[in-house]
């Protein structure tokens, strides 16, 4: 028999017993990986019910500190497409016919459960529900009285033992589905290409965020493995040098001011690893050692370094500089917290695709095999930061971030030749720079 519906009810067919079967059942518990449809069928399920009759709907979470952390856009997106009957209001959506209304909220509110109102509602739905805690838990489930109410559970889980899966699953009064973006007609391809290039990257990951599967205890994920590494040993790319780079990640510290010259292929030319602490100095010495390996593309991690940036770019006259804001926003925000991020996965991503040869540097490759990946909400991405990592192994992967940072800015170089047809009337003269510091000193 085919099940006619609404086009606003096209779900993936694995999540239709949200629909048929909601009256069987109290709790649902649809789980598994990313792009798999989950949020959508439950907010097109909700907007439709609120269509039909006056509804209370509460969408929470365990902690939110703004609107845009909710499924807010979501149901506003969903309103615009199929120009629903709905008022889109700054922290509520109404239905205008039925009088329906959907808040957001987070349950953990300045250290205290925040649970008012939640005694009459019809429909809880609470997204990324591996974050709730079994405290947050063991209060909303007796506050929600109502006979005929429903509440929703959607969720990617994090670690074996989460709280809302522990409590639900297996229960007679709760339908559980777990499904991924295999089994959601809907993916678009985009999304299957992203779960392709994270399968490349790392079945752990590939496993977790797409496939919907938990984390062992501790969830410790690596940007690189040693069988990573190991596969490109000994290779020699066989294509044309085009590009040159440097690269350098500053530090006025104890930790390493480190610096590599990179080819197109990721291949190190030269490196340089200094332990200073006057920035105009760094930037001599930088643009010296860059002069000499013959390249004006320049990227450096800016992060209270501003003033080297600055220097050498009147140093390096009309060089390309590429400035690095870690911390910054990442291209891509609905995947990585920030630009870090997004640079240490794209830099796999052009080494395991593209086969670029890793250098020699055995100091380098033990701070990017140690590096974690911490997944925020199971969505977003996050790499551990530097003052994570110096807590846990007292030392600071500036190596690591050099070359890491390197690979992810070729991409914004100019050819090689480029430079040559250049004339630099201000250039710094090595051999006195050499007098004024041993520039080639480890």
């Amino acid at each position: 028999m085919t099940l006619e519906l609404p086009k606003i009810l096209n779900i993936p067919p694995k999540l239709l017993p949200l629909i048929t079967k909601c009256n069987d059942y109290r709790y649902f518990l649809p789980e598994g990986g990313r792009s798999s449809g989950k949020t959508q069928s439950i907010a097109r399920w909700i907007l439709y019910l609120c269509d039909q009759k006056k509804l209370r709907v509460v969408c929470g979470r365990e902690t939110q500190n703004s609107i845009d952390e909710s499924v807010y856009t979501v149901f506003v997106d969903l309103i615009k497409e199929y120009n629903l009957a709905y008022q889109t209001l700054s922290t509520e959506i109404r239905h205008i016919k039925t009088g329906s209304k959907i808040n957001f909220r987070g349950f953990r509110e300045q250290g205290r459960q925040n649970i008012k109102g939640l005694e009459g509602v019809d429909i809880l739905w609470v997204d990324e529900a591996q974050s709730i805690t079994k405290e947050t838990l063991d209060i909303i489930i007796p506050t929600i009285r109502k006979e005929k109410a429903k509440i929703f559970w959607s969720m990617n889980r994090f670690l074996e033992d989460d709280a809302v899966f522990n409590k639900f699953f297996g229960r007679p009064d709760c339908l559980h589905i777990h499904i991924d973006y295999l089994d959601n007609p809907f993916c678009p391809q985009a999304m299957r290409d992203e779960a392709n290039i994270c399968k490349q990257l790392t079945l752990d990951d590939y496993d977790h965020i797409w496939l919907g599967k938990p984390r062992k205890e501790g969830g410790i994920l690596h940007v690189v493995t040693r069988r990573m590494y190991n596969e490109l040993i000994g290779i020699r790319i066989d294509r044309p040098i085009t590009k040159r780079l440097f690269t350098g990640d500053p530090s006025l510290g104890g930790d390493e001011c480190a610096a590599y010259i990179l080819d197109e292929n990721g291949a190190k030319i030269d490196e340089l690893f200094l332990h200073e602490r006057d920035e105009m100095k760094i930037a001599g010495m930088w643009t010296a050692f860059a002069n000499r390996n013959g390249t004006k593309d320049f990227v450096i991690d800016v992060i209270g370094f501003k003033g080297i940036a600055d220097r050498i770019r009147e140093l390096s006259y009309g060089c390309n500089m590429i400035e690095n804001i870690g911390s910054g926003t990442s291209t891509r925000p609905d995947d990585y917290l920030n630009l870090r991020a997004e640079i240490y996965v794209y830099a796999m991503k052009e080494i395991l695709d593209k086969r670029v040869e890793y250098f020699d540097d055995k100091e380098m490759i033990k701070q990017l095999c140690d590096i974690r990946i911490k997944p925020i909400n199971s969505r977003k991405i996050k790499i551990e930061s530097k003052d994570d990592i110096r807590k846990r192994i007292l030392k600071s992967p500036d190596r690591a971030d050099a070359y890491v940072q390197g690979i992810w800015a070729l991409q914004f170089c100019k050819p090689w030749n480029f430079w040559k047809k250049q004339k630099d009337p201000y250039e710094v003269d090595i051999e006195q720079e050499k007098e004024v510091y041993d520039w080639r000193a480890a």
